[in-house]
């Protein structure tokens, strides 16, 4: 692809100055969510509301603790409503189901740990998909175990760890990150049933979201980019799935993600992708594409400001 970004040319010289002020005035301070300190090794719990006595039981085995020191834990529970409003948009009703059985515990780790996922009972989400997940909605540095005491689809636990994330660290995670999240998800799991390899779909979406972090992209440079993922991790992805795919990354792009932390919090997919020699060729001109783009505008402002 070679799309040019053209410069207007002609007229005074615009000093750097200038330009640099009208920037800083001009695009708004990004909003930053308080976070409170928070210490290695501090453990919260989150619950299906709809788990039997049996059933909770069999979790909190699953979980390696007894009722006695769940005591112990901060517990948050996840409704089926509540995991309905989250899926509803991606999800067929009857995929959801009415009862919400997939509990997790998240225990928080140092910086630079990342995120670190293991399941039980969870037929539908891998750990790298929710690796993916979870570091779209904004976890960061956290031990994570998702388990069901029967076969489940495991949605429900997405929730349930974004809850109790929200209650140990005091970070408010965005509406906006949370619905990226959960469509990320499903369209991982999609992607998965239609090509027969879940792995290489949680890869697919974790270099696509990497490259739009990299650098802002339009929906054509979206849709090189997933086709070139694709290409190189040798899969073929449907008409529709590409369309979904490049409408989900455009979500992402609004949210601002950094690459470097979506690396680190991700870091077993990333791995993997770079032991495959997965690598898009996000070169520097196409990651400041954004940048020229705005400086572009601010040049045709000040040409109609000056009558040039």
């Amino acid at each position: 692809m070679n799309r040019k970004i053209n410069f207007r040319k002609g007229g005074r010289k615009r000093t750097a100055a200038l330009l640099t002020g009208l920037i800083l005035v001009t695009v708004p301070a990004m909003p930053l969510t308080a976070m409170a300190a928070v210490e290695a090794g501090q453990t919260y719990v989150s619950l299906g509301e709809n788990l039997t006595d049996e059933w909770r039981e069999e979790v909190l085995r699953l979980f390696g603790i007894s009722e006695e020191d769940l005591d112990g834990y901060s517990v948050v529970t996840v409704s089926s409503p509540e995991e309905h409003e989250l899926f509803d948009s991606y999800l067929p009703q009857d995929v959801i189901g009415n009862e919400s059985v997939s509990s997790s515990m998240i225990t928080t780790q140092d910086a630079g740990h990342g995120i670190q996922v293991s399941t039980q009972n969870i037929t539908w989400c891998t750990a790298a998909m929710y690796q993916n997940a979870l570091a779209t909605a904004g976890i960061k540095d956290a031990d994570v175990l998702i388990v069901s005491p029967v076969s489940a689809t495991g949605t429900s636990a997405l929730l349930g760890v974004t809850k109790a994330y929200s209650e140990l660290t005091g970070t408010s995670l965005t509406a906006e990150s949370l619905d990226a999240a959960a469509q990320e998800l499903v369209l991982t799991g999609d992607i998965a049933e239609e090509i027969g390899d879940q792995e290489k779909a949680a890869e697919l979406i974790a270099s696509v979201k990497e490259a739009v972090a990299s650098g802002s992209l339009d929906a054509e440079e979206i849709e090189d980019v997933i086709e070139e993922a694709a290409d190189q991790l040798d899969i073929d992805v449907s008409d529709l799935n590409t369309e979904d795919i490049s409408g989900l990354m455009e979500k992402i792009d609004d949210l601002d993600l950094d690459s470097e932390n979506l690396r680190e919090q991700a870091g077993e997919v990333y791995d993997k992708l770079k032991e495959k020699g997965v690598e898009l060729g996000i070169s520097k001109e196409k990651a400041l594409s954004w940048f020229q783009r705005l400086i572009n505008w601010f040049m045709n402002l000040l040409d109609s400001m000056t009558g040039r």
